[in-house]
């Protein structure tokens, strides 16, 4: 939808125009806009209270990336004839766009405080810090049953959703099955004080080599 400069009517634009409408008619303005540009601010203050007011939940964090990423591609957009505004507008939506960043920040370390905090989690995490990579869910299973923890499948795959969606594992798809990996916000305190399985060690040990072997192989097929 073009936005129509004409007929313009800032509170259907919150519910009707899109982040590519918007960054369309920014790209449209020119110095003599004033009520134009603030139409466009006021979708913008609109979407991110919104989106503050919203539960946090990781479909809405991923919600919040975009805007974020939306504000500073605005911002960024025709930002000389923004700026000669008597509000800097380049400036005003890279700060909303900070502020968007500060609620992930927030609800990236509320959902690490309750993921540290539900049962058996230190366990799983010290299992995959011990490790490195869990081959499946039911491997994790074997595992924990192993140390004497008895869990539901259904369980175990509530406890990995929240530990996923906190980032303190990633999974990687190999076949039918997900290994578990640490994730980005996975404790590296864990990592350090956790020697890795020597089964795990052996195998990295090993990779570096294997790889320099198969470039050499494809270097003489090269020639």
């Amino acid at each position: 939808m073009k936005i129509d400069f004409d007929h313009l009517d800032p509170a259907r634009l919150v519910d009707t125009a899109t982040p590519a409408d918007l960054v369309d008619a920014v790209h449209r303005l020119d110095a003599s806009m004033q009520f134009e540009v603030e139409a466009l601010d006021y979708v913008h203050q609109h979407w991110v209270l919104r989106a503050l007011r919203a539960r946090a939940d990781a479909e809405q964090v991923t919600h919040l990336r975009a805007l974020a990423e939306h504000l500073r591609r605005a911002a960024a957009t025709n930002e000389a004839t923004l700026q000669r505004f008597a509000v800097p507008y380049a400036t005003a939506w890279r700060t909303l766009a900070a502020l968007v960043d500060h609620r992930i920040e927030l609800t990236q370390t509320q959902d690490l405080a309750e993921a540290m905090q539900r049962e058996h989690v230190p366990l799983v995490l010290e299992i995959i810090a011990r490790e490195r990579t869990v081959a499946s869910q039911e491997r994790l299973r074997q595992l924990l049953e192993a140390r004497q923890v008895r869990m539901e499948k259904a369980n175990l795959s509530r406890i990995l959703k929240l530990l996923e969606e906190a980032e303190l594992i990633a999974r990687e798809r190999h076949g039918q099955e997900k290994s578990i990996v640490p994730g980005v916000n996975f404790p590296p305190e864990m990592l350090q004080a956790t020697p890795p399985n020597p089964t795990q060690a052996t195998r990295a040990a090993h990779r570096p080599r294997r790889d320099r072997r198969l470039r050499a192989l494809l270097s003489q097929s090269a020639h």
